[in-house]
Protein backbone atom coordinates (compact mmCIF):
# COMPACT_ATOMS: atom_id res chain seq x y z
CA UNK A 1 0.00 0.00 0.00
CA UNK A 2 1.11 3.57 -0.68
CA UNK A 3 -0.08 6.56 1.19
CA UNK A 4 0.35 9.98 -0.17
CA UNK A 5 1.34 13.01 2.21
CA UNK A 6 2.02 16.31 1.75
CA UNK A 7 4.25 17.90 0.85
CA UNK A 8 6.81 15.27 -0.56
CA UNK A 9 6.29 12.22 1.67
CA UNK A 10 4.57 8.56 1.16
CA UNK A 11 4.12 5.89 3.93
CA UNK A 12 4.38 2.58 2.26
CA UNK A 13 4.94 -1.17 2.83
CA UNK A 14 6.13 -1.44 -0.87
CA UNK A 15 9.78 -0.25 -0.11
CA UNK A 16 12.57 -2.41 0.72
CA UNK A 17 12.80 -0.90 3.96
CA UNK A 18 10.14 -2.56 5.00
CA UNK A 19 9.52 -6.25 6.34
CA UNK A 20 6.33 -8.10 8.11
CA UNK A 21 4.00 -5.55 6.13
CA UNK A 22 5.09 -2.26 8.86
CA UNK A 23 5.33 0.99 6.73
CA UNK A 24 8.03 2.94 6.75
CA UNK A 25 7.93 6.76 5.39
CA UNK A 26 9.92 7.67 2.56
CA UNK A 27 11.04 10.99 0.87
CA UNK A 28 9.76 10.68 -2.50
CA UNK A 29 12.45 13.63 -4.05
CA UNK A 30 15.29 10.56 -3.16
CA UNK A 31 13.61 8.10 -1.88
CA UNK A 32 15.49 7.92 1.55
CA UNK A 33 12.79 5.61 4.20
CA UNK A 34 12.71 6.54 7.69
CA UNK A 35 11.06 4.19 10.43
CA UNK A 36 8.86 5.61 13.29
CA UNK A 37 11.26 7.00 15.72
CA UNK A 38 13.55 8.30 12.53
CA UNK A 39 13.76 12.20 13.12
CA UNK A 40 12.49 14.38 10.17
CA UNK A 41 11.97 17.62 9.18
CA UNK A 42 8.89 17.52 7.06
CA UNK A 43 8.94 21.42 6.63
CA UNK A 44 11.30 24.38 6.98
CA UNK A 45 9.20 25.78 9.14
CA UNK A 46 9.84 23.29 11.88
CA UNK A 47 11.87 21.53 13.93
CA UNK A 48 13.25 17.50 13.49
CA UNK A 49 10.29 15.33 15.19
CA UNK A 50 9.84 11.94 15.44
CA UNK A 51 8.26 10.16 12.31
CA UNK A 52 5.59 9.24 13.95
CA UNK A 53 4.92 12.26 15.31
CA UNK A 54 4.72 14.16 12.24
CA UNK A 55 2.94 11.77 10.01
CA UNK A 56 0.33 11.63 12.90
CA UNK A 57 -0.15 15.23 12.72
CA UNK A 58 -0.09 15.06 8.57
CA UNK A 59 -2.50 12.57 8.66
CA UNK A 60 -4.93 13.93 10.55
CA UNK A 61 -5.80 17.00 8.49
CA UNK A 62 -6.49 14.21 5.94
CA UNK A 63 -9.72 12.57 4.90
CA UNK A 64 -8.39 9.19 5.18
CA UNK A 65 -10.78 6.44 4.43
CA UNK A 66 -10.65 3.36 7.04
CA UNK A 67 -7.64 1.28 6.05
CA UNK A 68 -5.84 4.45 5.53
CA UNK A 69 -6.26 5.55 8.99
CA UNK A 70 -5.10 1.76 10.53
CA UNK A 71 -2.12 1.91 7.91
CA UNK A 72 -1.16 5.10 9.52
CA UNK A 73 -1.88 3.80 12.87
CA UNK A 74 0.71 1.03 12.15
CA UNK A 75 3.11 3.33 11.65
CA UNK A 76 2.24 5.09 14.55
CA UNK A 77 2.33 2.65 16.73
CA UNK A 78 5.38 1.72 15.79
CA UNK A 79 7.04 4.70 17.33
CA UNK A 80 5.14 6.01 20.13
CA UNK A 81 6.49 5.66 23.27
CA UNK A 82 3.74 4.44 26.02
Amino acid sequence: MRLTLPPVWELTDEHSASSYGIPVLVRRSDGQAFGPGDLVTVSPLLDPEPAWQAIERLAAGLDLDEEEERFVRIFVAGGRPW
